[in-house]
């Protein structure tokens, strides 16, 4: 339906933006009528469509109060979803008259996976591999995820409570959710209680709590994060990118998400403290207050090894100079992935907690003298490793040593200090002014 795809999507957005004419709702009623993918279209993004007007208060505002970035008045929006709701019924119609393809487009994801799954009370158990309907989902604990026909694959992290309104929207009342879409596609929609979260391209988290609070962080790509739903209170929007999160209070308050923790080829993260299990690394905060940044520290437990994403905000990869790859000691190390751009904040400052006794390690780019902070308390193991500014292995390239592997654009001096258990390390910032370096890495490994 590629053709036909572009004419539907133009076609629903001129009924949307109230530019479409009589020729045109004759064109796409046809096209609904004649094409069951067609038909499923016009209907998820109406249906996404008339859910984020209505709860971003856009539907029936006073005219000296207008709607955020539309510009349309009450008796626009009334003329607007009075053609759709009549071309609605008119769809509606059509699909009572073909009930097999109806049934065909009823069904939106499949469950791929339940990994340790305990089923809340009064939720039928549901089998791996069977077609779902919108619908609601409870556990009290476990793993479950989710492959939707429109592209997105979700994750989604017990205690929890889902309900899959459709093929492009979820509702969440509790629970951790990881989205990803695949392909180009975008507008994927997760809401919550304060919150509404439309992916444009990305890979991204919600989780809400027992209290109702909402946390989102973005993983890849960009979010259009929404807060409150009401007349009285009109929806602001906030863009977060790449290395970005923010919680969202019940009210409307919001707040900054400092680190998460991620497991490494694994879907899952927190916002939690580590406080035990496998844990070197127990947390990382800064001196940035408030929401002067919407930045977090992402910390990946024993998960250091070629290859291994080195910033939050950029591409980047830790590797070793030669074919050996990374040295023995690091592999596999507790490594935090700070921000690239933090490189320019002269009076940084950087704590790591210890949740055991360890060997810290900081990776310093070569190009950068070593700061007074650094060089007082740490010592220069005299090992180095490289900085891969890309992430395409290619056979051709030539390591700095003169050896094949993959490419390395810059090397990194690794100087290390044992720390205690319980022990909080502050690191500083770089100098500064330059743009010629990258900000430094951060790893652990335990110490007997």
């Amino acid at each position: 339906m590629s053709d036909g795809g572009d004419r539907v999507e133009s076609l629903i957005d001129a009924v949307i933006d109230g530019r479409c004419d009589e020729a045109g709702l004759r064109r796409l009623a046809k096209l609904v009528r004649d094409d069951p993918r067609a038909r499923e279209a016009y209907l998820e993004q109406m249906q996404m469509h008339a859910l984020l007007d209505w709860r971003h208060g856009r539907v029936g505002l006073p005219v000296d109060r207008g709607c955020p970035g539309r510009g349309r008045s009450p008796t626009f929006v009334g003329r607007y979803w009075g053609i759709a709701a009549v071309f609605l019924i008119g769809v509606g119609l059509i699909m009572l008259a073909a009930p097999s393809s109806r049934r065909a487009a009823s069904t939106v994801a499949t469950l791929i996976e339940a990994r340790d799954v305990v089923w809340a009370e009064g939720q039928e158990p549901i089998a791996v591999n069977a077609r779902l309907e919108p619908r609601g989902i409870r556990c009290a604990s476990g793993t479950l995820r989710l492959a939707f026909d429109s592209g997105a694959l979700v994750t989604l992290e017990g205690p929890a409570d889902l309900r899959i309104l459709s093929g492009m929207l979820l509702r969440a009342l509790r629970g951790r959710i990881t989205a990803r879409m695949n392909g180009d596609a975008k507008g994927f929609t997760v809401e919550t209680p304060s919150t509404m979260v439309v992916d444009q391209g990305t890979e991204f988290g919600v989780e809400v709590d027992a209290s109702g609070r909402t946390g989102v962080v973005v993983f890849q790509g960009l979010v259009d994060l929404s807060c409150g739903r009401s007349a009285e209170h009109l929806a602001t929007t906030r863009r977060l990118s790449q290395g970005e999160g923010m919680r969202v209070a019940p009210t409307g308050d919001l707040s900054r998400i400092i680190a998460v923790e991620r497991r490494p080829g694994d879907d899952g993260w927190s916002t939690d403290t580590s406080s035990g299990g496998e844990a070197v690394i127990r947390s990382v905060r800064d001196n940035i207050r408030g929401l002067d940044s919407s930045k977090y520290y992402q910390i990946v437990h024993r998960g250091l090894y070629d290859d291994s994403p080195a910033y939050v905000d950029r591409p980047h990869e830790w590797n070793g100079l030669d074919s050996g790859g990374l040295p023995a000691f690091l592999r596999g190390a507790d490594y935090i992935m700070p921000f690239n751009d933090d490189k320019w904040t002269k009076d940084l400052e950087i704590t790591v907690g210890m949740a055991r006794a360890a060997t810290l390690f900081v990776f310093l780019d070569r190009r950068e003298k070593p700061p007074s902070w650094l060089a007082a308390t740490f010592t220069d193991t005299g090992v180095k490793i490289g900085l891969d500014e890309g992430s395409w292995p290619d056979p051709t390239l030539f390591t700095v040593d003169g050896g094949p592997g993959r490419s390395i654009d810059h090397v990194f001096s690794v100087w290390k200090r044992d720390v205690n258990r319980d022990e909080a390390v502050t690191l500083g910032g770089l100098r500064g002014g330059r743009n010629d370096r990258a900000m430094y890495g951060i790893a652990a490994v335990p110490r007997p």
